[in-house]
């Protein structure tokens, strides 16, 4: 095969997606896959450990339906990552059934693989006690995981690269779900089961990974989102987004490599370590990157772990200052609402955090710009042992907030708007990441587990 095209239809399944153009695509392309994301921890531990999703299922079903028909249509392969958000098993589950729905409603026929990369504790503390699980280098995560870590997680899954997709497509697999999957890998997958260049199969799965995050719109009125079209061939691979009104450039593919990785250059996979020093990007026509040189330093083989654990029940209050004179001492205003919440609450444990959108909110005490604004948003959040703590100690501050009393005070009639009704708003149980690893792995596949149905 002298060429292997596949099409990246948005960054996550469920975001929107350019339908005009992903149609239009498959009439001037003979595509030989289709690939999508479903999911990314870049909400935090929450939708791993609630088992949730980020984005609308009604939309997910809608956009999966899409490209479950055009996949069937061309006979050609199906595969996602990162099932439901969190990609743990229950997520996956969730996956199958929306695929089943949609098979069902269609009558359509296929071989699924699903691919289960939540880790059974068991398996993680022979990992652990031989040794081969350890914390990042940086130092800016969590420190050593012990056995207390993972017997309180609800949820462990394994980042896998591109190997048990390659696995399910050798096996026949027509459509494929897989758990937490590292975004390169759903597209990469394809062109090494072909036999194409490892190292360039990653690479164009990078740029492929967010659709046309990875390019720019270049013509005015163009609706936002495009997909994206990866060609790869013997020593390089092109890119080019499918909306007409978009464009690759050298410049966008390049700035893409720096998107979410420390080091732009030694891009870190289950497969190896990308090597992006002698990478050379060239405009070959006014929408289209050509891409070559990428190698790879094979070798140690990781999976990041994601794991999480329940701490708590969280509620929260939503409120806006637009009064100059509580804006002036709104830090007084903040600590008179915290005392009070200590002589109240002294005997249970909370977390209570308070943001000022509009001044610090962001950065906190790093922030430089110390020019008070004309408004300020105001948002609540409070972590308690049960529910009914929780929602009690967000309800006090809010009055104290709303009511508190300050020297120099010139309005009587309330410090704060509250826009929202329920002025407290119970968002149940929340999570924090118990496991954010590494874990080395005697091969690509350690403790995946790969099913085959026939749908």
């Amino acid at each position: 095969m002298e060429e292997c095209i596949g099409i990246s239809v948005t960054g996550v399944i469920g975001m929107d997606m350019d339908r005009q153009s992903f149609h239009e695509a498959f009439n001037k392309n003979k595509i030989d896959f289709i690939g999508c994301d479903a999911g990314s921890s870049d909400g935090g531990p929450y939708y791993l450990g609630a088992s949730a999703s980020m984005l609308s299922s009604y939309v997910i079903e809608k956009e999966l339906e899409i490209l479950l028909l055009k996949a069937r249509e061309h006979n050609i392969p199906l595969l996602l990552g990162s099932a439901t958000t969190g990609g743990n098993r229950e997520q996956l589950k969730i996956q199958e059934n929306q695929v089943r729905a949609i098979a069902s409603k269609h009558n359509l026929h296929f071989r699924m693989a699903l691919i289960d990369s939540e880790l059974d504790p068991d398996f993680l503390k022979l990992k652990l006690a031989k040794g081969q699980i350890r914390p990042f280098e940086d130092g800016a995560h969590l420190p050593a995981l012990t056995e207390k870590d993972i017997d309180n997680s609800n949820h462990i899954v394994a980042q896998i690269g591109a190997a048990p997709f390659v696995k399910a497509l050798n096996d026949k697999a027509e459509v494929i779900l897989a758990g937490r999957a590292c975004d390169d890998a759903i597209f990469a997958a394809v062109p090494i089961s072909k036999g194409y260049d490892l190292a360039l199969s990653l690479h164009m799965g990078k740029i492929l990974e967010c659709a046309a995050a990875s390019a720019e719109v270049h013509t005015e009125g163009i609706p936002g989102r495009s997909a994206l079209l990866g060609k790869i061939r013997k020593d390089h691979f092109l890119v080019v987004p499918t909306n007409e009104g978009w464009a690759s450039t050298v410049s966008s593919v390049a700035s893409h490599d720096f998107f979410e990785r420390i080091n732009p250059v030694y891009q870190p996979n289950a497969e190896g370590m990308v090597d992006l020093s002698n990478t050379h990007y060239e405009q070959i026509d006014p929408r289209t990157v050509k891409i070559s040189g990428t190698k790879i330093i094979e070798g140690h083989n990781t999976f990041k772990l994601e794991g999480t654990t329940p701490i708590g029940y969280r509620s929260i209050c939503l409120g806006a200052i637009r009064n100059p004179n509580v804006i002036e001492r709104i830090d007084t205003l903040i600590t008179g609402a915290r005392k009070r919440d200590e002589e109240n609450f002294g005997d249970v444990e909370y977390i209570l955090d308070i943001r000022k959108f509009g001044m610090d909110a962001c950065l906190g005490e790093l922030e430089p710009v110390k020019t008070l604004p004309h408004e300020v948003g105001i948002l609540i959040d409070v972590v308690a042992p049960t529910q009914e703590i929780a929602t009690a100690v967000c309800g006090l501050t809010r009055s104290n907030m709303t009511e508190g009393k300050f020297k120099g005070q010139k309005g009587h009639g309330g410090n704060m708007a509250l826009p929202v009704v329920p002025f407290v708003i119970e968002m149940g149980l929340t999570y924090k990441y118990s496991v954010w690893h590494l874990m080395d792995i005697d091969n690509l596949c350690e403790g995946i587990k790969n099913t085959y149905y026939e749908v």
